[in-house]
C-alpha cells in the first residue's frame, strides 16, 4: 500500500466524524442533534451519511425527501474524478446542508475490493472542494466496515466516538483504536481524538456513570471522554425518531404547547383536548440542553489554540 503525501486540505479543523464499530451507539442521532445545536449558534453546517442505512434522513425527518440519491452522487464523486461534486441538499434546517448516503455507498467498498481504487484519497479530494464553504462538516460514519471507515478518517481532522454505558460499546470503541493507527500511518497523520461521548445515560444512575466513565478511561488509554454526556429519555428520543425532530425542536414544541393552553386557561377557553400519549415530554428539555452542552464543548475542544512548543518565542 503507498503511502499517501498528506495534503493540507485534508486537515481541514471543521471536518468531525462520529464512529463506533458497534451499531445503536447512536451516532445519527447525535450527528443529527448536534448539527442543529450548531446551527443554533448560528455555525454553517453540512452533514454527510456516510451509512449504507442512511439513517440521517430519518432523525431529520426527511425521509421522502426528493432528492435524496441514496448516495448516487457522491459515489459518482469519487469513483468518476470528471463527475460534478455531490449533490448537496441545502436548508433541511436551518443553517444545515446535507449530503444523501443509502445504499449505493457499498459501490465504494466494491470498487476498492475489487479494483483496488483508493476510495480514501478520492473522497478526501472530493471533501476539501466542499468543506470550506462550512464551519462544520459532520460525518455519520458506518459501524463495522473498515474500508468505509478508512475512507472517512481519512478526511477527518477529528474523530468523536458515541457509546452506549455497556460493555459490548466499550468492545466497539476498542476495534476503532487499529483503524485509526492505520489511517494515521497511511493518509492522514492529523487525525486526533475528539473524545467519547457516552450516549444513553440513565438519568441519576451515579454509579453506572462512575463506572462507565472509570473503564472507559482505562480502555481508551489516550483518548479523552468528553464532559458532556446525553442522558436516556426513552419518552423524548422516541418521539423525536417518529416525528423526525431534533430534541431542541421538540423542545420548543413543548413550551409552545404549553403557552398555548396556559392563555387558553387565562381567557377561561377550554383547551384543545391533548392525551397523556400525545403530549411532548417536560424530560426534552433536559435532552435538549445535553445537546447544547455537548455543541458547546465540541466548539471549545476544536477552537482551543494549540499549546506552544518547549522554546518556542511568541
Amino acid at each position: 500500500m503507498p503511502t499517501v503525501e498528506p495534503d493540507p486540505r485534508q486537515r481541514n479543523a471543521n471536518v468531525i466524524a462520529l464512529a463506533n464499530n458497534k451499531g445503536g451507539a447512536g451516532k445519527s442521532t447525535i450527528t443529527a442533534n448536534l448539527a442543529g445545536a450548531l446551527a443554533d449558534r448560528g455555525h454553517k453546517v453540512l452533514v454527510l451519511d456516510i451509512d449504507l442505512s442512511g439513517d440521517l434522513r430519518v432523525a431529520f425527518g426527511i425521509d421522502n425527501h426528493e432528492l435524496n440519491d441514496e448516495g448516487t452522487s457522491l459515489v459518482d464523486a469519487i469513483l468518476d474524478p470528471s463527475a460534478p461534486l455531490p449533490v448537496i441538499v441545502e436548508g433541511i434546517r436551518p443553517g444545515i446542508d446535507w449530503i444523501p448516503g443509502g445504499m449505493q455507498i457499498w459501490h465504494l467498498v466494491q470498487a476498492q475490493i475489487r479494483e483496488d481504487f483508493p476510495i480514501a484519497t478520492r473522497f478526501a479530494e472530493v471533501l476539501a472542494e466542499i468543506s470550506g464553504d462550512y464551519d462544520y462538516v459532520l460525518l455519520d460514519c458506518p459501524p463495522s466496515n473498515p474500508p468505509l471507515q478508512e475512507m472517512v478518517l481519512a478526511a477527518t481532522r477529528w474523530l468523536m466516538v458515541p457509546a452506549r454505558p455497556d460493555p459490548t460499546n466499550w468492545a466497539g470503541l476498542q476495534k476503532i483504536g487499529p483503524v485509526v493507527r492505520h489511517v494515521r500511518q497511511w493518509y492522514n497523520p492529523h487525525l486526533a481524538w475528539l473524545g467519547v461521548v457516552i450516549f444513553g445515560m440513565p438519568a441519576g444512575a451515579s454509579r453506572i456513570t462512575r463506572i462507565t466513565l472509570d473503564y472507559l478511561g482505562a480502555a481508551s488509554g489516550t483518548v479523552p471522554v468528553l464532559n458532556s454526556t446525553i442522558r436516556y429519555q426513552s419518552a423524548a428520543a422516541l418521539g423525536g425518531q417518529v416525528n423526525g425532530r431534533l430534541a431542541a425542536e421538540l423542545a420548543a414544541d413543548r413550551k409552545g404547547e404549553t403557552t398555548a393552553v396556559i392563555k387558553a386557561l387565562r381567557a377561561r377557553k377550554t383547551p384543545a383536548v391533548v392525551s397523556d400519549a400525545d403530549r411532548i415530554p417536560a424530560s426534552i428539555d433536559k435532552l435538549a440542553a445535553d445537546y447544547s452542552r455537548l455543541a458547546d464543548e465540541v466548539i471549545s475542544r476544536t477552537t482551543a489554540a494549540p499549546a506552544k512548543k518547549r522554546g518556542a518565542t511568541k
